[in-house]
């Protein structure tokens, strides 16, 4: 990502990929590199430059996302998990905020020039929340699960299922069964995002702060979440249920995560 970029036009030139870039207005420019980057100045005017950050999307599990050399690819056929749902090591393709203009694949039919965006994502096993608890002493909680012991960062009382960073009815996204009923928690407060939602209208309720939703829902709806979830199904009709899975945290440029702060630590209004 060309964070910020000004140089001498036509005579400073940053090369990426073997296309020269000089003068004003890349900022915010976002390429994929594929070779060694170079940088060549002249002997007369000077400006004040550049900045390139490196850019590297996370999934719900905290886990980064790489794309994967030539030598890597999968074979043309081959169909690979969404990035959302992928193990550590694992290939992926979609998801997680990964581009569609890596190119570093090629599909089915080997087509040229490659088109797959392939990535691989990290190796590891822990999810790290860090959530400020006091802004008075500057002090931090420090939230790690252990994801190769509970699989999850979800805390689940009941049959529904924690896979990963989701959490899904019972048996999705086949239907789920009669009078079940869960309690499913997180660390508060938790950005989730509502993937699918399918119950029987006004039998089979998912709450959500208090809010009993069924039938379609509320739809595809990211919120944050600042209470426990329940569910309960009735002893006639069902449906696949329901699937809801932890957002990231957004990053700044200097990798550190950003997480919603609780009521109590707010800042006076007047601030």
């Amino acid at each position: 990502n060309f964070t910020a970029f000004s140089t001498e036009k036509s005579y400073d030139v940053l090369a990426v990929n073997g296309v020269g870039y000089s003068g004003d207005g890349e900022a915010g420019f976002i390429v994929v590199a594929w070779g060694n980057i170079t940088w060549r100045a002249d002997s007369s005017v000077a400006s004040t430059g550049w900045e390139l950050c490196f850019v590297s999307p996370k999934c719900h599990d905290g886990l980064a996302l790489s794309p994967v050399g030539v030598p890597d690819c999968p074979p043309g056929p081959e169909a690979l998990p969404s990035c959302d749902e992928a193990l550590p090591g694992e290939l992926c393709e979609g998801g997680c905020g990964t581009r569609s203009d890596i190119n570093n694949c090629y599909d089915a039919h080997y087509s040229y020039p490659p088109s797959r965006d392939v990535y691989r994502k990290a190796e590891g096993n822990t999810l790290t929340t860090t959530m400020v608890t006091s802004t008075s002493t500057s002090t931090f909680l420090d939230t790690t699960t252990d994801l190769a012991a509970t699989g999850s960062p979800w805390s689940v009382q009941g049959p529904c299922e924690a896979v990963g960073a989701c959490v899904q009815s019972p048996n999705y996204p086949e239907n789920y069964g009669d009078r079940q009923s869960c309690n499913l928690s997180l660390p508060k407060p938790s950005v989730v995002t509502i993937l699918d939602f399918l119950t029987e209208p006004d039998m089979d309720f998912l709450t959500l702060h208090g809010v009993p939703f069924s039938g379609l829902g509320p739809g595809k709806k990211t919120f944050t979440l600042w209470t426990n979830i329940s569910w309960r199904s009735d002893p006639s009709v069902a449906e696949r249920g329901w699937k809801i899975c932890l957002d990231p945290p957004p990053f700044c440029d200097d990798g550190l995560p950003l997480t919603p702060i609780a009521v109590r630590d707010c800042p006076p209004g007047s601030t």
